[in-house]
């Protein structure tokens, strides 16, 4: 079973697999601590290699930037 962090790694990785620009996830307001935050950077961390071989990982990381995380 999948708990809140997992689900929202998924549905980003989801995103990134598919042809759409935008994502739906909202960090700021889904993750409002910094630990949260870090817990769900970590946990896409996890799948980098991954998207890295799928050519994705760029998409994602072109989103994280445009993200106020801090």
């Amino acid at each position: 079973m999948a708990d809140h962090y997992r689900a929202v790694a998924d549905m980003i990785v989801r995103w990134a697999l598919s042809e759409s620009k935008h994502c739906s996830v909202e960090i700021a307001e889904w993750f409002p601590t910094e630990m949260d935050r870090q817990r769900l950077l970590d946990l896409l961390d996890i799948g980098r290699p991954k998207l890295c071989v799928l050519s994705r990982q760029e998409k994602v990381d072109a989103w994280l930037r445009s993200w106020p995380l801090n």
